[in-house]
C-alpha cells in the first residue's frame, strides 16, 4: 500500500512540475481557471457595491496585461482610481483535508499610486476573519519566513514583481483568510491603483508526501545556522536526503547510511527550506529555517 502511495504522490509531483507549477504550492488562483489541489477550494468575496476591485482583463494605461493571460484582479477595469476610497477583497480558502501544512501568502503585483498617500494592504486571519493580522508586519511575519522582498505596496512598480512568505502560527485551521485593501486620499493624480495575478494560498510541506508515522524521520535542531540532524527509529538502508528552497529549487543533497547523521547547511542562505528524506520504505519532507 505504501509502495502504491509513494509511486502516486511522485507522479503527481512530476505533472504539478510540467505544468509549470511549484511542486510545494497547492493552489495559484490565475482568475482563470481552478488549478487547486483536490479536496482544496476557495471563493473570492468583494464586499459591498462601491468597490473598486475587479475581475477582468486589464485594459489601463499602465495595467495593458495581466501576468497569466487574459485575467488579473485589479483595481477598476479601466481609467484611473477614484479618490476618497478604501476597497478591500477577501480570499476564503480550505486547504487540502489531509494535509499538514504551513500556509503561504505570495503572488505577483504592479503597483501605480501617488506614493506614500495611496496605498495597499495585505493582512490574513486565522479566526474567519475576527482577527487581522498585517503580513508586512515584522512582528507578524518575520524577516527569516519572507522568501522574497516584502512588496512595497504604494508609488510606481511597473514590472510583475513576486511576493512570498510563509505565514507562522498556523494550527490546522479549516479555512484561512487573506485580505488585500487599496486605500486612496482626496488627491485625484490619474493612476492605476494596484494589480494582483496568480496567488498563492499554501504549501504543502507535509501531507501525502508523509506516509510514515512522524518518528519515523526527525530533523533537529531546527532553526539552525550550520548542522542539521536527520534520525529516526525505523530507518533502513540508505536514505538520500535532499533540501530545495521555497520554489522548489535544488539546493543540496546526501544520503545518509546510519539512522542519526549530521548535514552540513552553512552554505545555504538564511530562509526556509524543505528537506526531503527517501529511504526505501519512507518518504517524508520536513519544513526547517536556516538562520
Amino acid at each position: 500500500m505504501k509502495k502504491t502511495i509513494l509511486i502516486f504522490t511522485i507522479v503527481l509531483i512530476s505533472l504539478l512540475s510540467a505544468r509549470g507549477q511549484n511542486p510545494f504550492i497547492s493552489c495559484i488562483i490565475n482568475f482563470e481557471d481552478n488549478p487547486c489541489w483536490e479536496g482544496s477550494y476557495y471563493s473570492i468575496d468583494i464586499p459591498f457595491t462601491n468597490n473598486i476591485w475587479h475581475v477582468c482583463q486589464p485594459g489601463k494605461t499602465v495595467f495593458d496585461s495581466s501576468y497569466s493571460s487574459p485575467n488579473a484582479i485589479l483595481t477598476d477595469s479601466s481609467g484611473p482610481y477614484p479618490v476618497n476610497n478604501t476597497s478591500s477583497f477577501i480570499i476564503k480558502f480550505v486547504p487540502y483535508a489531509y494535509c499538514m501544512c504551513a500556509p503561504v501568502i505570495g503572488g505577483y503585483y504592479k503597483f501605480d499610486s501617488d506614493t506614500l498617500k495611496d496605498f495597499g494592504r495585505i493582512e490574513f486571519s486565522l479566526d474567519r476573519g475576527t482577527t487581522w493580522l498585517n503580513a508586512l508586519s515584522d512582528t507578524v511575519i518575520p524577516d527569516v519566513f519572507w522568501i522574497t522582498p516584502k512588496p512595497i505596496l504604494t508609488g510606481r512598480i511597473h514590472q510583475w514583481t513576486e511576493f512570498l512568505a510563509f505565514v507562522p502560527g498556523y494550527m490546522r485551521n479549516d479555512t484561512l483568510y487573506y485580505r488585500f485593501t487599496f486605500v486612496s486620499d482626496s488627491i485625484q493624480t490619474n493612476q492605476d491603483g494596484w494589480m494582483l495575478d496568480n496567488l498563492e494560498l499554501i504549501d504543502h510541506t507535509e501531507g501525502v508526501q508523509d506516509l510514515g508515522p512522524r518518528d519515523e524521520i526527525n530533523i533537529y535542531p531546527n532553526p539552525s545556522a550550520r548542522m542539521i540532524t536527520v534520525t529516526g527509529n525505523k530507518l533502513a538502508g540508505d536514505v538520500d536526503v535532499t533540501i530545495y528552497d521555497i520554489r522548489g529549487q535544488f539546493c543540496l543533497q546526501k544520503t545518509i547510511h546510519k539512522n542519526k547523521e549530521d548535514i552540513d547547511i552553512s552554505s545555504l542562505q538564511k530562509g526556509v527550506y524543505l528537506v526531503k528524506a527517501l529511504s526505501k520504505n519512507n518518504y517524508s519532507v520536513r519544513m526547517i529555517i536556516k538562520d
